[in-house]
C-alpha cells in the first residue's frame, strides 16, 4: 500500500481501544478533494441512484449540518438515537449499502450547483469551515437525524464513515 493510501487508514476510538479501518479522513481536506476530483459527471455509481454531483452535494449538506449552518430535526426517539449512535460511532460498524438518507426523501433532489466541479469547490469550502468552526467552538453539538446530538469527535467519525461509504459507492476507494 502506498503512502497516500496510508493517510486514509485512521485509527479511531472504539470503547477505549483502537481499530484500524480504511476510513476517509475529512481533516485531510487536500486528499479528500483530490480523491473527489477523480470523478466526472459521467461516473456511474456501483450501487444506489445518486449521480456523482448528487453525492458531493449530499456530503456538503451533512458537513453544513454538522457545523451548525443547517438546523436538522432529530427523526428518532432518544432511545433509538442512543442505540444507533453507540452502534455506528463506537464500533467498527460501517454504513451499509441501501441505507436511505432521512434528508433526501424519495427521488433525487435538483442540483444545488451548476457543475460537479462547483459542487466539489463548495464541499472544500465547507470542510474548511467545519475545521475552523470546531477550533473556535470545541464543545458545540449538532443534531444528526438518526443519531441525535453529536460532538466534534463523533462528527469526525460519522463523516469518516459517511464519506467512506460514498467513496466506495463511486469506486474511489
Amino acid at each position: 500500500m502506498g503512502e497516500r493510501s496510508k493517510e486514509r487508514i485512521t485509527p479511531y476510538p472504539i470503547n477505549g481501544t483502537y481499530k484500524n479501518r480504511i476510513m476517509v479522513r475529512i481533516d485531510n481536506i487536500d486528499e479528500t478533494i483530490a480523491t473527489l476530483n477523480k470523478l466526472s459527471e459521467d461516473t456511474a455509481p456501483q450501487f444506489g441512484s445518486m449521480t456523482s454531483q448528487h453525492m458531493v452535494e449530499h456530503l456538503t449538506m451533512t458537513i453544513r449540518a454538522s457545523s451548525g449552518k443547517m438546523n436538522i430535526e432529530q427523526r428518532s426517539t432518544p432511545e433509538e438515537a442512543a442505540a444507533a449512535k453507540q452502534a455506528l460511532i463506537y464500533t467498527d460498524m460501517q454504513i451499509k449499502q441501501g441505507v436511505k438518507s432521512p434528508l433526501i426523501g424519495e427521488g433525487l433532489p435538483p442540483y444545488v450547483n451548476a457543475s460537479l466541479q462547483d459542487a466539489i469547490s463548495e464541499l472544500q469550502t465547507e470542510l474548511q469551515h467545519f475545521a475552523s468552526y470546531y477550533a473556535a467552538n470545541p464543545s458545540a453539538t449538532h443534531i444528526q437525524p438518526r443519531l441525535g446530538a453529536l460532538k466534534h469527535d463523533e462528527w469526525i467519525i460519522f463523516h469518516g464513515k459517511h464519506f467512506t461509504h460514498h467513496f466506495k459507492q463511486f469506486g474511489l476507494i
